[in-house]
């Protein structure tokens, strides 16, 4: 092993759960969501399920962590942090995870957590968090500005008996409180001095004659809120409405039976779930659309006017999500074959897993092959099989892995895109990029050295870093910069997920693959007379999810894997051609085709193997 290997890494065995990655020079689809939803316990514990591909799969979390309790609230604070709050077993149990729910830890204790059942939980940030619930003796409004460290219960005089259901906390300030009846209207408190003082709220429609109860509220801002309840016990529902804080509340519109949940994603687009009807509107609420769902559908979720989740809480539990604006919807009813347990709330992080994978190497210990290696985002934990592990990034962070310096050996290397900062280890740290741009590494002068370099989101401008700066391709593409003509150096190029059309600079312009498809272009084929001899180049291919096909243009085609697969590709034997390869989300397999099986990695990893 390279010396420089040598220090770097440390002995590891890791026990694996699961990943839903695409890698290598191709990319997974854009835009997938991790989110969460809670629901009553089964099989001994509280049920939370876990998405990290904005909701198409779903995988059980916390056996052996979790009391067997019902759980009733959850919020995703980011793609991998996230609270649970449900029923008491001797003191409310809240629960948080910082590692996309691997672990789930019990935040409080019975000194200073009230015996209460807990119905929502909300979070400006990961340190800033409110609970609320009831027992048949008190109220609380718990809430911790430490991260769950310590709990103060903030429920002002006047309060204590009165049953909260709701809340919501748009900044490190601002919370709003929401329950009833009492004194013959809703509950509405907020205070805007983090729970230090709080004043009721009535003006406009909040007391308008029947209005009964408040279940849900969501906070865009400190001035702009929505809020829906229930009419007369559950007669009929109504969605409220403020821009000024909170001193006038409209009504916006009104349906039958009970209101539960409300989503506001902003000022203008907003969702929300009824008993047995989900509604939205994108105007502000001028106008308003509806699609039937099952009965009690309790929780709601969106990260935008298209894109939404809600789940039920029926005889049986279900999960509904929608992508073209609440048109037509998807159900899921049951995991492994099991009906779903009753589902009270779910919450999706509205920033998006980073889904744009380019590594220029994975070979990390110089020895002519691709490792097994995986980089945990949550805490910037780099692990390669058979090497160790370094931590070097944080959350947020992309991994960007090549043979920066020309030595041989794949750099452990980040691009954050908060702050276009490149950050390659023990060889420089630079800035080069923004939030705006996808990072593209690759050799493309040719000289040995991976070169910096990002291509735009939103538009087709390829930045690379002391070379050349040139508009290529269309915005959404996925790039697959790659050797196409073996000439030593890597060519600009994208993919067209919608259509299967390549885009290689100076080379090609063709079909090949069709919607769905994941580019994975490599090495796979032999040209020259001679296998010492090369040349060696990147050829154009493509896996399917759905069959797991695996198409390489011009040379083959095979199955391999199962549908939901992630394909990896990289040069596992040694040999300058690269191997096909899939992780497993499910299971945390990795199977090298012909050679390998071996598990490795957690639940929320991304391969950082080309």
């Amino acid at each position: 092993m390279n010396t420089k290997t040598k220090g770097a890494w440390l002995a590891l065995s890791l026990t694996v759960i699961g990943v839903l990655w695409a890698c290598g020079s191709g990319a997974a689809a854009p835009d997938n969501y991790a989110g969460w939803t809670v629901g009553a316990a089964q099989d001994g514990y509280g049920t939370i399920l876990r998405s990290i591909d904005s909701g198409n799969s779903w995988t059980r979390q916390g056996a052996g962590q979790i009391a067997a309790i019902d759980l009733a609230g959850v919020v995703a604070v980011d793609p991998y942090t996230a609270w649970v709050v449900g029923d008491s077993d001797g003191y409310a149990a809240i629960y948080h995870t910082a590692d996309g729910g691997s672990t789930w830890i019990r935040k409080g204790s019975p000194a200073e957590i009230p015996d209460v059942d807990l119905n929502k939980v909300h979070a400006s940030d990961d340190d800033n968090v409110w609970a609320v619930g009831a027992s048949l003796t008190e109220s609380v409004i718990l809430n911790s500005s430490d991260g769950g460290a310590t709990w103060t219960n903030r429920i002002p005089a006047g309060y204590e008996h009165a049953p909260l259901q709701g809340v919501s906390s748009p900044d490190r300030d601002t919370v709003w409180v929401t329950g009833g009846p009492l004194d013959g209207y809703p509950l509405i408190l907020k205070s805007a001095d983090a729970g230090l003082s709080w004043t009721r709220q009535s003006g406009g429609d909040v007391a308008r004659p029947g209005y009964d109860h408040i279940l849900g509220i969501s906070a865009v801002d400190a001035e702009t809120a929505w809020a829906i309840g229930g009419i007369d016990v559950s007669q009929g529902w109504f969605i409220l409405k403020t821009t000024d804080g909170g001193d006038t509340w409209t009504m916006q519109t009104e349906g039958a039976h009970d209101g539960n949940e409300i989503c506001a994603v902003d000022a203008s687009t907003v969702w929300a779930a009824s008993d047995s009807v989900i509604s939205w509107s994108a105007d502000g609420g001028a106008t308003w659309g509806s699609h039937n769902s099952y009965e009690y559908t309790m929780g709601i979720s969106a990260i935008d006017s298209r894109e939404a989740w809600a789940v039920s809480c029926t005889w049986k539990g279900s999960i509904w999500h929608t992508t073209d604006g609440g048109l037509n919807w998807t159900v899921i009813e049951e995991l492994s074959g099991e009906t779903l347990p009753g589902l009270w709330t779910i919450s999706f992080s509205s920033q998006p897993i980073p889904a744009y994978l380019v590594l220029e190497s994975g070979d990390y210990d110089g020895d002519g092959r691709s490792e097994i290696a995986v980089f945990r985002p949550p805490t910037g934990l780099w692990a390669v099989r058979e090497l160790g592990r370094t931590h070097f990034g944080r959350a947020g962070d992309i991994p960007v892995s090549g043979d920066y310096d020309g030595d041989g050996i794949a750099e452990v290397s980040v691009f954050r895109p908060s702050a276009g900062l490149w950050a390659i280890k023990e060889v420089t740290r630079l800035y080069f990029g923004d939030s705006n741009d996808l990072p593209v590494p690759a050799d493309y002068d040719g000289d040995g050295c991976c070169d910096v370099a990002v291509m735009g989101k939103t538009n087709p401008r390829w930045e690379i870093r002391g070379i050349t700066s040139v508009n290529f391709g269309n915005p959404g593409n996925h790039p697959v910069p790659g050797d196409y003509n073996g000439d030593g150096s890597a060519e600009i190029a994208d993919f067209q997920p919608s259509s299967g059309l390549w885009m290689i600079r100076d080379i090609t312009l063709c079909y090949f693959g069709k919607a769905g498809d994941i580019p994975v272009p490599g090495s796979y084929q032999w040209y020259g007379s001679t296998r010492s001899a090369g040349p060696f180049r990147d050829q154009i291919a493509v896996f399917r999810p759905s069959t797991a096909l695996w198409a390489i243009r011009d040379y083959t085609r095979f199955n391999f894997g199962s549908g939901g697969d992630s394909p990896v590709r990289g040069n596992f034997l040694g040999n300058r051609l690269d191997n096909t390869a899939i992780f497993r989300p499910g299971s945390a397999l990795w199977a090298v085709r012909g050679t390998t099986r071996a598990y490795f990695g957690r639940f929320g990893d991304m391969p950082a193997t080309r």
